[in-house]
């Protein structure tokens, strides 16, 4: 062999040793052993791809993962999905589940069929709407607490609290829109049967008195086209129970009291007798206006009216149906008085009387007067009896206009009547007197033209 070469030197040219044969002594820098050398016995790479492997820091281990690959590894990863976010097209295909091999997500095991797990195709709520479904109320009789909205999500408009249990209707704003509860039954096209009720019950009370008050639709008819319909009010009584008060008919009447066919619009009806109250909150008294006419209201001037004033007092005022005006004809007085303000008294079939009785007769009062009597103004429109010993004296400034008092002498003699008052005629006579006789058995009358002037007639002299 010829001088020695550099090893590097022949690998970098690929030459070929002449003589075919190395001695370690002809390799310059060469520590390696023979052994080591032989290893590469049989490599036919180039020094280009040797070079490939410089810089590699790969364990054998970690070269022995291409084990068995036979295709491009970058183009087998192409089709990979990753872990993280990973992207799927066509159908994913998962194994099959059972209590070995369970598809898990996030550490939890999915139980749910394939069939099951499709019955969220099409779902795009968000994961915390899904969360909150055991949150929901069933279709199927739902139990709610709180308050419930329909329409609105504020039910307690009123304010009430809590605490308080609120089902609240609402409509929508902005044009003219109406808030409906619609209560649909079945009347089975049968007569008095019960369509529809709103219930208020009382969670304190006990048994059939818990339910204190209500309101109910009946039929009123079995006709299957407009059947009519009855509205029953009811409310608890603390003796009788359940029992209705009041009821509209089916022809717009108005039945207070025990239910039947109504006589009237208003018809209040009550087992042993009835006492309706018509009041007022305030000092404004209560009137009950009566109109007859076609416009059924207390306007203008044709309607006739009772009011009970604030001063105690029960007034009666009457228009005409043409248009008369209204005003007071009548007061009833709360100390037994009558006015009469306009039009004639007119009682049929009947007699007028005051404390003193029949206003058409002329009653006594009192007995025979048999001593000094002064009359009074009690005795205006009595007549007044003189018996034996008696006489009668006319004061001054004590009656008024259109007062008059009848005196009877029922002696067998001649009796006085004195005259204190500052004037006094006898009828068809110019000369004031201050005294007059009364003849036996006779009867004069003594009219006030004022408090101080009287006129008498009859038999005196």
């Amino acid at each position: 062999m010829g001088k020695p070469r550099d090893l590097a030197n022949v690998v970098a040219t690929g030459n070929i040793l002449a003589d075919g044969a190395v001695a370690p002594a002809e390799l310059t820098g060469v520590t390696s052993t023979a052994a080591e050398i032989n290893i590469l016995d049989g490599v036919t790479a180039t020094a280009a791809e040797l070079n490939l492997l410089d810089g590699v820091t790969a364990t054998t281990a970690e070269l022995n993962h291409v084990d068995g690959v036979t295709s491009n590894v970058q183009t087998q990863m192409d089709t990979k999905a990753p872990v993280a976010d990973p992207t799927f097209t066509g159908t994913a295909t998962a194994p099959t589940v059972n209590a070995s091999t369970a598809l898990q997500i996030g550490g939890t095991a999915i139980t749910a069929t394939a069939a099951e797990l499709n019955k969220m195709d099409g779902v795009t709520v968000s994961a915390s709407d899904i969360n909150t479904v055991t949150a929901k109320a069933p279709t199927a009789s739902p139990t709610f607490t709180g308050n419930v909205g329909i329409g609105t999500s504020s039910p307690d408009a009123n304010s009430f609290g809590a605490g308080h249990g609120i089902l609240a209707v609402a409509s929508a704003t902005g044009s003219a829109k109406t808030a409906m509860l619609n209560l649909i039954g079945d009347g089975n096209d049968t007569a008095d049967t019960r369509v529809g009720s709103i219930f208020f019950n009382d969670a304190s009370a006990e048994g059939a008195g818990s339910t204190i008050a209500g309101v109910e639709a009946y039929r009123a008819t079995n006709n299957a086209t407009d059947p009519g319909a009855t509205l029953r009010f009811s409310t608890n009584s603390d003796s009788s129970g359940y029992v209705e008060r009041m009821r509209i008919d089916s022809s717009g009447n108005l039945i207070v009291g025990s239910h039947g066919s109504a006589s009237a619009f208003i018809d209040v009806r009550r087992t042993g007798g009835v006492t309706q109250i018509l009041g007022s909150t305030n000092a404004g008294g209560v009137t009950l206006v009566l109109d007859g006419d076609s416009n059924g209201d207390a306007s203008g001037s044709d309607y006739a009216s009772l009011s009970h004033t604030t001063d105690g007092n029960l007034d009666i005022s009457v228009g005409s149906p043409s248009g008369g005006a209204t005003g007071l004809v009548m007061r009833l007085k709360p100390n037994k008085d009558v006015d009469i303000s306009q039009g004639n008294l007119d009682v049929a079939n009947g007699t007028i009387q005051d404390e003193d009785g029949k206003i058409r007769a002329i009653p006594q009062s009192g007995s025979d007067k048999t001593s000094s009597y002064t009359l009074t103004t009690g005795d205006v429109g009595n007549f007044i009896g003189i018996g034996s010993g008696g006489s009668i004296t006319v004061p001054n400034s004590t009656f008024a206009a259109g007062d008059a008092v009848s005196i009877f002498n029922n002696t067998s003699g001649d009796r006085t009547i004195t005259l204190s008052i500052s004037t006094a005629y006898i009828a068809g006579t110019d000369g004031d007197v201050n005294s007059v006789t009364l003849a036996s058995r006779g009867v004069c009358t003594i009219l006030f033209i004022s408090g101080t002037v009287c006129v008498l007639s009859g038999n005196v002299s």
